[in-house]
Formats: structure tokens, sequence, C-alpha cells
């Protein structure tokens, strides 16, 4: 399990898709686990950044359904810990989202809206488009803890609209339309204009 941590990864992603060879998924965790220990403290800011945090992603994604072919048994805990390494010490968006997206569901996680809206703002901010739009929603309604921000959640799922894939995002187009639609025309345009600002400014000040 030598070689670049680039080189690595695209290995262990051959095992896992069955892309080129025969899936399979305990050759692909074993890879992806050599090049998470091998590599968990090296810079965020070094190119190979994004395979190593990746890695971190997949092994949770193997943590959180288990693997009994290869002995692996299900440990939310440790799929915690590890999609937290890749979305704090290398700031990945996707691992972010992850997070926000289970603890706004409760999903092996006690739910909290709190917590949910403050890992989908982090990703929301590096342009995560799925997180624009759930963090969107979840402040144009409020929840537990969380008041409503109707004129900054639209903002959000202006600006995921406008960075979503149609055909593989269409339920964030759907969503927006959604929530525009029920709002009040006059937040919504401020919205609008919020978003406009925001790839400038990082903030609405309208």
């Amino acid at each position: 399990l030598e070689g670049s941590a680039e080189a690595q990864w695209l290995l262990a992603r051959k095992y896992a898709e069955g892309d080129g060879v025969p899936a399979n998924q305990i050759k692909a965790f074993e890879y992806f686990r050599s090049l998470a220990n091998q590599h968990a403290d090296d810079s965020p800011l070094q190119a190979s950044a994004r395979y190593i945090s990746n890695s971190f992603i997949r092994l949770a994604d193997y943590y959180r359904s288990g693997l009994p072919d290869g002995g692996l048994t299900r440990n939310v805990g440790v799929a915690l810990n590890l999609l937290r390494h890749a979305a704090t010490y290398f700031g990945d968006p996707e691992a972010q989202y992850r997070l926000g997206m289970m603890y706004r569901q409760g999903d092996d996680v006690t739910a909290s809206d709190i917590l949910a809206a403050k890992w989908l703002m982090l990703a929301s901010r590096k342009g995560n488009v799925a997180a624009q739009a759930e963090l969107g929603a979840l402040l144009f309604t409020g929840g537990k803890g969380l008041r409503p921000q109707p004129r900054r959640g639209l903002m959000f799922l202006e600006m995921a609209r406008r960075g979503a894939d149609p055909v593989a995002q269409a339920w964030v187009i759907e969503s927006h339309d959604r929530y525009f639609t029920s709002a009040d025309p006059a937040v919504a345009n401020v919205a609008i204009a919020c978003a406009d600002d925001w790839p400038s400014s990082g903030r609405c000040a309208r």
C-alpha cells in the first residue's frame, strides 16, 4: 500500500466502484484506511489533501454500514470521528455537509437543528450546493432553538439554485421554487439581492 496519496486514492476508488477492476469493498477499505492512517496529519493546504480527506469520508461510510465480509462491524462512533476529522482538520465541505445532515435528520446521532445549521453553514460558505439548499430550508422555517430567518434562508436557496446541476440536483431547484413561492415577495427580492452580494462580501447587509 505504498505510493502517492492520489495514486492510493485512485486505486481505492477503482476497487470501491468496480472501475476497470472487479469491485472489491474489502480491498477498497484497506486502501482508504492505509491512506488515512499514513496522512492524517498532513497539511490541509497541500494538493493531496482532498484525496486524504475523501478517504476519511469513505471510511466513515464503511463504518456506518459495516463490512461483514471483511470482519468490520458497524461503529457509528468511529464514523463520526472520521467525519469530524475531515470536516475540521481538512475543512472538507462534503464532510461538513454530511455531519449537518446527520444532525438534521437524527441519523445515528441525536437530532440537533443548532448543530445541523453549524455544519451546513460551514459547507455552504465553501460553495457546497446541497448544503446551501438544506441550510436555506432550515433557516427559512426555523427549528428547535433556531428562530426562522426567511431572508437568509431564501438567500442560501437562491445561491443553491444558481449552482445546482439541473439534472443531478433537480431537488435543489424544486426546493428553491417551493420556498420562494410561499415567501413574501419583498423578502424574496431582498434575498435575491443578498445572493448577488454574497460572492464578494460573504454576507448580506441589506
